[in-house]
């Protein structure tokens, strides 16, 4: 069973847009991934600089109850830096799903454009062998009425 032309070309033409659609997807999530990365080195800056103002303020005598609230403070800090690294995880998990599946789709579109190129030149073939026999057809006609 031979694939036609017209249907080869529709089937490409659908594979790239997929192939477009996961490009578009990946790119979101590559986005979104250094979108994560943005929030944790904004938390990090943060932190060292709430660092700097406890170690400021701690050289000014505090009292112990204003020391323990920077120290929960800091570790409040510390905690949404260990959530957000997990949500970086949780991106790049979903990122690499997204660029694996690009990669397939991509495969897969250029196995369907060759088959087309390959159909396209096997038509090609056809056609000019066919414009050859009628060629052909026609030359032994007008010598056999040339030869009248």
């Amino acid at each position: 069973m031979t694939i036609s032309l017209t249907s080869l070309q529709k089937i490409t033409t659908l594979k790239n847009r997929i192939t477009q659609q996961a490009t578009w997807e990946y790119a979101e999530s590559k986005r979104k991934l250094d979108a994560e990365y943005d929030k944790l080195y904004t938390l990090a800056e943060q932190h060292d600089a709430a660092k700097v103002e406890m170690h400021q303020a701690t050289s000014e005598r505090i009292s112990s109850q204003h020391l323990h609230a920077w120290t929960l403070y800091l570790s409040a800090q510390q905690l949404q830096m260990l959530q957000q690294a997990q949500a970086i995880a949780e991106q790049k998990v979903d990122c690499e799903d997204k660029q694996d599946r690009l990669k397939g789709r991509f495969l897969d579109e250029q196995m369907w454009s060759k088959l087309q190129e390959k159909r396209r030149v096997e038509v090609q073939v056809q056609l000019d062998r066919q414009a050859q026999e009628a060629l052909d057809e026609a030359a032994a006609v007008l010598r056999s009425r040339a030869g009248r």
